[in-house]
């Protein structure tokens, strides 16, 4: 059991937002999280894994315009996040660890450009079906919920866990008190 807790506490003050899903996983939330309709979500899991691998932390190689993609669905850093007002409103760095922030950044995205906004979008013209990500019987079904949960309390504690990575002489148990 205190292997266990160790291990909890570990995850939560040593690594970061990042997580990486798998296909079925991401195929569940964008439908229930974020009201994805079901018809296009076979398109938004197949950018993910082009743009991605699934990887909430990814940055891309720089563009030949200086610019870099951040987070699962590569979001711009030229035109859509890190630029004040305009694009998102949002920095890149909370796309990488904030689902919901990312979601919203991609309906702007998808809102003035829709899935050409992709650059890898002619991959996804036929993408690979996710009917085996729903219900009991797939080998995918059921819940992903305490995972979920567990990301959802990191990213309540954004304030904790940014003043931990934007100054990483403070240690974990100074931030968060988890050690105390």
């Amino acid at each position: 059991m205190a292997s266990l807790l160790l291990a909890v506490l570990l995850l939560l003050c040593g690594s970061g937002h990042a997580y990486v899903y798998d296909r079925c996983e991401l195929a569940r939330e964008l439908r229930y999280t974020h009201g994805i309709s079901r018809s296009d979500i076979p398109t938004w899991v197949c950018i993910a894994w082009e743009e991605s691998k699934y990887d909430t932390q990814a940055i891309g190689r720089m563009n030949s315009d200086g610019s870099a993609d951040h987070g699962i669905f590569q979001i711009n850093d030229r035109y859509w996040c890190d630029v004040g007002s305009r694009g998102c409103g949002v920095s890149c760095a909370t796309l990488r660890r904030d689902m919901d922030a990312m979601m919203r950044c991609v309906r702007m995205v998808h809102g003035v450009h829709g899935f050409s906004g992709w650059t890898t979008y002619p991959r996804c013209y036929h993408p690979r079906s996710v009917d085996d990500c729903w219900g009991e019987g797939s080998r995918h079904g059921g819940s992903s919920g305490s995972r979920n949960a567990l990301r959802r309390h990191i990213n309540d504690d954004d304030d904790i866990f940014h003043n931990m990575w934007t100054n990483p002489t403070v240690g974990c148990n100074q931030q968060s008190g988890l050690f105390k």
